[in-house]
């Protein structure tokens, strides 16, 4: 009788740990179950919201870098338009002949510059100085190339020319009334740039293009004296 009692107590304290640990085990499956049955609807709502500000400031921002790298580009091909002027009146370029009336000859060559307020809609010109005057003989609001002109640039994008900036003596003025053209040219066999502004008589060291993009950027082509080119 004694030896039953006693099986049927380890008997039962069997059961009670196999019930413990099959409870355990349950309990613990359905904490599983509940951290993995997805999001909730706010913790979705502010995955949205964080995607779409990130996403915002990222759009943003590339606009931003894709006009001001625009701008850069068109600094750098004017400044190559410059230098391709100044190639040209080093290397002794022929200019068309049916234009110059003579056979052979070899002229100038330089560059033309108004800036917005000049009301023209071709802003920059590559020119033959076929009459040697050190300035392009052009025509307000015009939008042929002829005579003079070997290729003209009209800025895109919302680029403008808006100062045309001088340097005199040391001392830099900036687009007063009658200073909105510029005339740069390059005789051989000196690359020196031979700078002609209407209004400035004394001669002039520098001559500094200002490029603005409808962002408000800007980025300035200067030309030296001495025929240096560069964007700053």
């Amino acid at each position: 009788m004694k030896l039953e009692t006693g099986n049927m107590r380890q008997v039962t304290q069997q059961k009670g740990h196999l019930n413990a640990v099959c409870f355990m085990f349950h309990d613990s499956t359905r904490g599983f179950r509940r951290e993995n049955r997805g999001f909730t609807l706010v913790e979705l709502l502010v995955s949205i919201s964080i995607f779409v500000i990130v996403t915002t400031v990222v759009l943003i921002n590339q606009g931003s870098f894709n006009n001001s790298i625009f701008l850069n580009n068109v600094a750098y091909d004017t400044a190559l338009v410059f230098r391709q002027a100044q190639s040209y009146g080093v290397n002794v370029r022929v200019a068309n002949e049916a234009s110059l009336g003579e056979s052979g000859a070899t002229v100038p060559y330089g560059v033309f510059v108004s800036d917005a307020t000049a009301q023209e809609r071709v802003v920059i010109v590559l020119f033959a100085d076929l009459d040697r005057n050190g300035s392009y003989n052009f025509s307000p609001l015009s939008t042929s190339c002829s005579g003079e002109c070997i290729n003209q640039y009209i800025l895109k994008r919302g680029v403008r020319v808006s100062d045309i900036c001088v340097t005199v003596g040391g001392a830099e003025t900036c687009s007063p009334t009658t200073q909105t053209r510029a005339h740069i040219t390059f005789v051989r066999p000196d690359p020196d740039a031979q700078i002609k502004v209407p209004g400035v008589v004394l001669p002039i060291s520098k001559v500094g293009v200002t490029l603005l993009s409808q962002q408000g950027r800007t980025r300035s082509v200067a030309v030296y004296a001495s025929g240096q080119i560069a964007v700053e």
